[in-house]
């Protein structure tokens, strides 16, 4: 080579990055100590995050320092002695394939250096290099590090996370032995405050419209900061993040602070975090998500929109329900007084607060409480819907607090209902008309003319004796049947459809699979499948 093959072409034009998520150690490999020289100095390396670890003049020699050196990428010229490019590039692909490969290439040996590819070099240069054109190569290859980094965190969360569903020991993939450009992490836990009222009542397509822009605005506003993160959500409102921070960085409260204030505003609707600890490796990510959602059940009673697991998992412990309060409250409970139930139920959050009770241990005393309480009238029972509380969607004390009162509320009103054993009649004699005449256009005011009842209080009646509303019960019941004859008859599913009183073939389908979770020609196969089982038995 001669010495004008030093000359390079820059155009001034590349910009600096205001964020350097992957900072790259650099090994440059060339024969020509002047070559290597050139590229040392000229190239503006630290404006795109890269770190240039030494020179090498020939594969071998290479190879010797990227064992003894992190090394990320490997900048090398074709020919040489002793080891050429291409022998290096194999060597590195087959034993060090972390390690991404740029070619520099003269114009003769221009398709020499394409046989490259097939050794996982990311690209070639032709000499003289332009160093714009590097440049660009290299902030691809860290952005492609980038989206292979938070696509291994997003498999590794979603791993971890059925090992904590099913408690099944599970060989995390994706994880390298060694991690080349972190060592630091942390998991972040996040969710919308008051969740079943701020979003559960938009529309199915504008709530997952919210939880991607929810993602998005997160994940940038850390990139923004310079914390590579990418999240899965575990649960319909908590999203947890794994964050990458470098050997000189650990979380900040003052920026996570101001993530919060940012995304808050763009989404508008109040969040908050919890951190776990920090850990060096990957392969010790189970134990710290389970500390991070340990600690995510102390978010009720903080004060803080940002909190850390370490501060907080000392103060958490088993929660017992004082027992007088208990008794006491059961006592207003019976009166059917509905002031003395609405004061019980304050008196009951107010010390479950004071007292630091997390929502967990909230919902379990409350299940206990219904227990005792409506041990005697299973239909409400099982209507209970504090027995069907997710705690990250009802994540606050209002809002579990407001559905104990429901349910105490039901209660009552289903009490008195029953003292009058007229009513009971009524009921049952509505309930016997549904079920003779379900087949056709049923309207709760034809059956209230039936019992002679106004519409409104047949509809209070049905709830209270079922638990559920009338065109629920009737689509219960007409699905009950229509599982019947498709079991049992040949009859074509439009014909079932028919038959149990829906006119509209796809109405029909729709109500069904709300109701059993299966279309009916899957039901009616499965149901085939079972006898067909049974007989061979």
């Amino acid at each position: 080579m001669c010495i004008r093959t030093l000359r390079v072409r820059w155009k001034g034009k590349f910009q600096k990055k205001k964020v350097i998520l992957i900072k790259l150690k650099l090994l440059i490999v060339d024969d020509e100590p002047i070559i290597c020289q050139g590229l040392m100095q000229t190239v503006p390396w630290n404006q795109i995050g890269v770190e240039v670890v030494g020179s090498a003049f020939d594969g071998e020699e290479a190879l010797k320092m990227i064992k003894e050196n992190r090394v990320d990428l490997v900048l090398s010229d074709v020919k040489m002695p002793v080891m050429d490019g291409l022998s290096l590039s194999e060597h590195l692909h087959n034993h060090f394939p972390h390690i991404k490969i740029l070619i520099i290439s003269g114009y003769g040996e221009f398709e020499y250096a394409k046989r490259a590819i097939q050794y996982g070099v990311k690209d070639y240069l032709l000499k003289p290099v332009d160093i714009d054109e590097l440049m660009k190569i290299i902030s691809d290859i860290q952005a492609e590090m980038i989206l292979e980094k938070k696509n291994e965190f997003r498999s590794i969360l979603r791993q971890v996370e059925y090992w904590s569903i099913t408690g099944k020991d599970t060989q995390l993939t994706h994880i390298p032995v060694k991690d080349h450009l972190s060592s630091r992490y942390c998991l972040i836990g996040s969710e919308i405050r008051d969740f079943s009222e701020t979003v559960m009542p938009l529309h199915e397509t504008e709530q997952q419209i919210l939880k991607n822009k929810w993602v998005s605005l997160f994940e940038e506003n850390l990139i923004e900061e310079g914390i590579l993160a990418a999240s899965v959500f575990i649960s319909e409102n908590r999203l947890v993040t794994c964050c990458k921070f470098s050997e000189e960085e650990q979380p900040d409260f003052h920026i996570l602070g101001k993530i919060v204030k940012n995304v808050e505003r763009q989404l508008e609707k109040p969040i908050y975090l919890c951190l776990s600890s920090c850990f060096q490796s990957l392969n010790e990510i189970n134990n710290y998500f389970l500390e991070l959602l340990t600690a995510l059940k102390a978010h009720p009673y903080m004060n803080r929109t940002v909190y850390t697991a370490k501060e907080i998992l000392p103060t958490l412990g088993p929660k017992i329900l004082d027992s007088d309060m208990f008794e006491k409250g059961l006592k207003k409970v019976w009166e059917n007084d509905e002031v003395q139930l609405q004061q019980f139920a304050e008196d009951l959050f107010t010390h479950f607060k004071e007292n630091k009770w997390s929502l967990e241990d909230v919902v379990t005393a409350l299940k206990q409480l219904e227990k005792k309480l409506l041990s005697e009238f299973q239909v409400i029972r099982k209507s209970s819907r504090v027995n069907q509380i997710n705690v990250t969607v009802y994540n606050s004390y209002n809002q579990i607090k407001k559905v104990f009162l429901e349910d105490l509320k039901e209660y009552v009103s289903y009490r008195q209902s029953i003292v009058n054993d007229g009513q009971r009649w009524l009921v049952k004699k509505a309930i016997a008309y549904i079920n003779e005449h379900y087949s056709s256009d049923l309207k709760a005011t034809e059956i209230a003319d039936v019992i002679n009842v106004s519409p409104n209080y047949f509809s209070q009646l049905i709830k209270q004796e079922t638990g559920k509303h009338f065109n629920d019960y009737l689509h219960d019941v007409r699905v009950t049947k229509a599982k019947s004859l498709l079991k049992e008859t040949p009859y074509r599913i439009f014909e079932v459809s028919e038959m149990v009183g829906y006119k509209d073939y796809k109405y029909f389908v729709q109500i069904f699979k709300r109701v059993t979770k299966l279309t009916p020609t899957q039901y009616r196969n499965i149901a085939a499948d079972a006898i067909s089982t049974t007989l061979h038995v």
